[in-house]
């Protein structure tokens, strides 16, 4: 079989939906599917960094900066010519056009949930097209039972196209003996400590921890520092209203934190 792989999510800034996606790609690459999956076909509307190997294959042409205008304008011609048998879209989106079968990840539904959290853009391009998407989906995959059940209420589709695979954590978590000395060394922290680890922006809901944490430090009660890592690749402001808070004085907004030392906080 020929998979082609949607790998748009790996250019530019690389948020959880991203590492998702290289972590799949990397375990098809590396052998899963094996008797099943001959050929990987890498999908982009820009350049992204893939080792090519005997079964993994990155389409290098027809390229657009615009991801959604590729999608639905130039990726159809490039699935006629590879001829995949399925192709696997990773982020919500899939061309209208076309005949290929494919199936889609559809990570939560808060476009639809929580449509003020998200920009005019997503709430304009994006939560147009899912609806026509989801219904011609060969399958629907969600990392919980909770967005499973938003897509097919929400959706209106078939529940036995919808499928729940949870996402797996890469493989340096796991557990490793406590080295104080290197964790102080690569992000400047000794435990105890609490901590958060991810995108900065408004749906994340992070007004209510900064509350929560002023809150007990402010009545006398002892709480470790706070740290607040984005990802390596996330180099987006704060969100309106958090920068400030950021001044408290046990809350440390800590910048850009690389994924290969992420396992030690």
């Amino acid at each position: 079989m020929i998979v082609g792989f949607d790998a748009t999510t790996l250019t530019g800034r690389i948020s959880g939906v991203g590492y998702y996606t290289a972590r799949l790609m990397e375990s098809l690459a590396n052998g899963a599917g094996e008797g099943i999956v001959r050929r990987l076909v890498v999908l982009s509307n820009r350049p992204v960094r893939v080792e090519e190997t005997e079964r993994v294959q990155v389409y290098v042409r027809r390229r657009f900066a615009v991801r959604s205008i590729w999608m639905q304008l130039v990726l159809p011609g490039i699935l006629r010519e590879v001829k995949p048998d399925l192709v696997h879209f990773t982020n919500y989106l899939a061309p209208l056009a076309g005949r290929v079968p494919y199936l889609v990840s559809f990570h939560d539904m808060t476009l639809s949930l929580l449509p003020r959290f998200h920009t005019f853009k997503k709430r304009v391009l994006t939560q147009s097209l899912i609806p026509a998407v989801a219904r011609g989906a060969r399958m629907i995959l969600t990392p919980s039972e909770s967005t499973r059940r938003d897509v097919v209420r929400l959706l209106r589709v078939d529940p036995g196209r919808v499928r729940v695979i949870p996402y797996a954590a890469a493989p340096s978590f796991r557990p490793v003996p406590l080295a104080p000395d290197r964790l102080e060394a690569a992000h400047g922290v000794r435990q105890p400590y609490f901590l958060y680890v991810g995108t900065l922006e408004p749906r994340k809901n992070l007004g209510v921890l900064l509350d929560a944490y002023e809150r007990l430090a402010s009545e006398g009660t002892r709480v470790p520092p706070l740290r607040m890592e984005q990802s390596a690749s996330d180099r987006l402001p704060a969100p309106s209203g958090l920068t400030r808070r950021f001044a408290f004085r046990r809350v440390s907004h800590c910048h850009p934190v690389p994924p290969e030392t992420t396992h030690l906080l």
